[in-house]
């Protein structure tokens, strides 16, 4: 089964605010199709997901077209990753792809398992199969030949000695976009720690390397800092993981997120200024980390145990997260979206520019999902000719260096200043 057709309403749902702009994808409620979006394409042009009544959809978020196809399996069907062109990659019982461009979806293996990302060449995809009893299963890796086929590939996992406990199977998650290295978690219990995976230089096989083995702590004799170490978002680029953590000395055991850098491995916490956040780093039930764009700007949730689900951002250069709404206080509706207690980033692109959200809005009287985009750099915002500035700060504006971090007060040499209404100009600080 299949559906093909316009979102009309998609212009005037687009709220231009300022230098950013909130794009929502419109349910077809009417139809029974509620969207729920799970990944994002690296141009920022095509969102994947599932719906509420179990069926997969791709959506090109410019021309407003989607593309539906209802799930085969009774458990539900997913996509969780989507090509530059429109091609998403999920499941439906068999890990699958489903193409925009013709409605058609093509299962790429024959038993239970699941596509988590994709290139956004659609050359290679990432995920899980080979299931074993007791749901066991196994990082796996399909890789598109000439004829347009995935075959798949087993992909190493670490020796358990090395470890230092019995690791049960794991999966691949996420696949930088040269397919260079691989990111995932293995299966240690209710643990799901984070690991790696590099291409060698024949440019064909692949070498493991645990990344969390040096963070984790497993005994109580143990002195690394962490009894949670989970990988959720690899950058484009390969060099940034997302990470969420939990301190071995946390009395209350939540979860906080940090970024680490494959290159230096060093793994980088955020501070807390309360200057600039109304976030702390005890916030009620703590944070959950998703995706990481190139330059290691990351989007996170602060979440509690009743599921309140409220976005943040970190950005690159910067030690102090923030909340969605503060950064972007011009984007009114995404306060709006944090009002109804239920607003997720899903995905980010590698540059940064678009944040694909999932937020909750009243419904005749029952929240309904909300799948929409924020372009966080929306026209209008072209750089004027410099100026000349004493040192002196101006009101209501946000500062930048010339490299892209954000500062409360002027440096000296070119600062980029963002007025009020979203327009950028150099200013020459002497």
């Amino acid at each position: 089964m299949k559906k093909t057709f316009i979102l009309l309403c998609m212009a005037a749902s687009c709220a231009v605010v300022n230098a950013q702009k909130v794009t929502v994808l419109p349910n077809d409620v009417v139809n029974g199709y509620v969207y729920i979006g799970s990944a994002l394409s690296n141009n920022g042009k095509y969102i994947a997901g599932s719906d509420m009544s179990g069926g997969i959809f791709v959506a090109d978020i410019q021309s407003g077209e989607v593309k539906w196809k209802a799930g085969e399996d009774k458990l539900g069907a997913e996509l969780r990753g989507v090509t530059n062109d429109g091609l998403g990659c999920g499941y439906d019982g068999p890990a699958l792809v489903f193409d925009f461009k013709t409605g058609i979806s093509t299962f790429i293996d024959e038993n239970e398992s699941i596509a988590e990302s994709i290139t956004p060449d659609g050359k290679f995809i990432v995920g899980s199969a080979d299931w074993e009893q007791g749901f066991i299963t196994h990082p796996r890796l399909w890789r598109r030949g000439d004829d347009g086929t995935y075959v798949k590939e087993a992909l190493c996992e670490p020796n358990n000695s090395y470890l230092g406990y019995n690791s049960l199977g794991g999966s691949a998650r996420f696949i930088s976009a040269d397919g260079s290295m691989i990111v995932g978690d293995l299966c240690y219990g209710i643990l799901y720690p984070a690991v790696s995976w590099f291409l060698n230089s024949d440019e064909t096989s692949y070498s493991v390397f645990p990344i969390s083995h040096r963070f984790l702590n497993l005994t109580d004799d143990d002195s690394r800092p962490y009894i949670k170490f989970q990988a959720a978002g690899l950058s484009s680029n390969g060099k940034w993981i997302a990470v969420e953590l939990t301190d071995k000395d946390s009395k209350t055991g939540t979860s906080i997120f940090g970024r680490y850098n494959t290159e230096t491995e060093v793994l980088e916490l955020p501070e807390f200024d309360p200057s600039v956040t109304s976030l702390t780093a005890d916030y009620d039930e703590g944070f959950m980390a998703y995706k990481i764009a190139d330059d290691g700007t990351m989007v996170f949730v602060a979440g509690s145990t009743n599921g309140t689900r409220i976005p943040g951002i970190w950005k690159a250069g910067e030690k102090s997260p923030r909340l969605l709404s503060e950064e972007y206080p011009e984007a009114t509706e995404i306060a709006k979206y944090d009002e109804n207690l239920y607003n997720t980033p899903v995905d980010i692109t590698p540059d940064a520019r678009y944040i694909l959200l999932v937020g909750t809005v009243d419904y005749s009287g029952m929240p309904l999902y909300e799948t929409y985009l924020l372009d966080t750099q929306a026209e209008g915002t072209g750089v004027e000719e410099i100026n000349i500035e004493k040192s002196a700060d101006l009101s209501n504006v946000k500062r930048y260096t010339i490299d892209g971090r954000r500062t409360s007060t002027p440096v000296s040499g070119v600062n980029i200043v963002v007025g009020p209404s979203g327009k950028a100009r150099k200013v020459l600080v002497k």
